[in-house]
């Protein structure tokens, strides 16, 4: 597990809604809070936006991307205000409070794992000690939490912090694959991607279906021959890989 699993994230200059904002606004309301956090953390990568009350605007977003805000939190306020064209960030989030009823959580995340849909816990605040005011939780619930879902999701939950998720998404989004070769027992195919490759960088899971006779299947990146396990569900069996960074590669299967 991670030691940080947590992003610093901006949520507004002034906590204004989005939908009471001018376009004039944007520029202290984004901009100028991103200069902030970045001048005060400048050990940090602060990518990520969480809009206050839960609202934005397809102006507000569009002035995001322009902006190089990669990620925005998907909860039901926002969702009732994106165009299809932000579906990839539709995701569905938890806020933790102090008021929290952690076994009726468990029970709903239970079922979202089960039916493979992407989680995000959110969090306004975590103190050292006792929950701030009323929209904050220990370090030690927190950390309870946490344990208590590694334990129970280790190997079918991704662990990670929204930024990386977002990251992730996105990268997908704009990945081109073109196949090169396909024969009875090889295929082929280089996987590329218009995104800065310096910001834009997180592991990769290549999971490609292989004839249910193959005894032997290899997965190469660049001639480089990876890690793989061969594995099957309903639809048949296939090789599934974990690669820190494809674009630009050329990703060989042979099947032996």
């Amino acid at each position: 597990m991670r030691e940080v699993i947590f992003d610093l994230g901006c949520h507004g200059y002034n906590h204004v809604s989005a939908d009471k904002l001018y376009y004039a606004d944007y520029e202290i309301e984004i901009k100028q809070a991103f200069e902030f956090l970045r001048f005060t953390f400048p050990e940090e990568k602060v990518l990520t936006y969480a809009a206050p009350y839960n609202t934005v605007t397809q102006e507000f977003l569009k002035y995001l991307d322009d902006y190089a805000i990669a990620c925005r939190i998907g909860s039901s306020g926002e969702q009732a205000n994106l165009s299809s064209d932000f579906d990839m960030y539709r995701i569905k989030s938890f806020t933790l409070s102090e008021s929290t009823d952690y076994s009726a959580l468990q029970e709903v995340i239970d079922i979202l794992v089960n039916k493979g849909d992407w989680i995000v816990q959110l969090l306004h605040t975590v103190t050292a000690g006792e929950p701030y005011e009323s929209v904050g939780t220990s370090k030690s619930t927190l950390d309870a939490h946490c344990k208590a879902l590694y334990e129970k999701y280790n190997g079918r939950v991704w662990f990670a912090s929204f930024q990386d998720v977002a990251i992730y998404a996105t990268q997908l989004k704009n990945t081109v694959i073109t196949p090169t070769e396909f024969t009875q027992n090889t295929m082929s195919f280089t996987v590329t991607c218009s995104l800065d490759k310096e910001v834009y960088n997180s592991p990769v899971t290549i999971k490609l279906y292989v004839p249910s006779k193959a005894s032997t299947v290899t997965l190469s990146v660049n001639g480089e021959v990876q890690n793989t396990t061969v594995e099957s569900d309903e639809n048949g069996c296939f090789v599934l890989a974990n690669v820190a960074c494809v674009w630009d590669s050329l990703i060989t299967v042979r099947c032996e």
